[in-house]
């Protein structure tokens, strides 16, 4: 297997099989409100209870996309991976990034534009977010999205 790791503010590390090249397991473990340790294990054909858990891949700009944590992986692992975990301010819920995304302004403010997967923990366990809390993650999304401008560049971003 493939592994993929960096420790930012939390270790996100999704493992790759060499056979197939499809996300095979997911594995978390940090510090400061972050889960201590989560493996979960994707079956190769995305079958099992964790892979079908909904979550929610966000591109900034763009409207959130309702999917199986399995779907999510895959996007991900094609749109340079996600090394980096932050606690959204919804309680018991995540969002996974790549850290090469981040934007950090003059102020010290950072802003995420690259995409994100955002997923519901209970109990250690990634569980489906419910109909409730994808309306509040979309609206804290669309109030926490940015237009950064660099002279005549200008990007959408998530506020971090």
């Amino acid at each position: 297997m493939a592994n993929i790791t960096l420790n930012i503010e939390g270790d996100l590390n999704i493992y790759v099989s060499e056979e197939d090249g499809q996300p095979d397991s997911l594995y978390l473990d940090g510090m400061d409100g972050f889960p201590e340790t989560l493996r979960i294990h994707l079956e190769a054909d995305g079958e099992d209870d964790e892979s079908k858990a909904e979550v929610i891949y966000a591109i900034p700009g763009a409207a959130a996309i309702s999917m199986t944590l399995y779907e999510a992986l895959t996007l991900a692992l094609n749109s340079g991976g996600a090394d980096s975990l932050e606690l959204m301010p919804v309680s018991g819920i995540f969002i996974a990034f790549n850290s090469d995304d981040v934007i950090i302004d003059q102020n010290g403010d950072c802003y995420l534009a690259g995409p994100g997967i955002i997923f519901a923990l209970e109990d250690g366990d990634i569980v489906s977010l419910d109909e409730e809390d994808k309306k509040l993650i979309t609206q804290v999304l669309e109030d926490g999205t940015a237009e950064l401008t660099n002279g005549a560049e200008i990007r959408c971003a998530f506020g971090l």
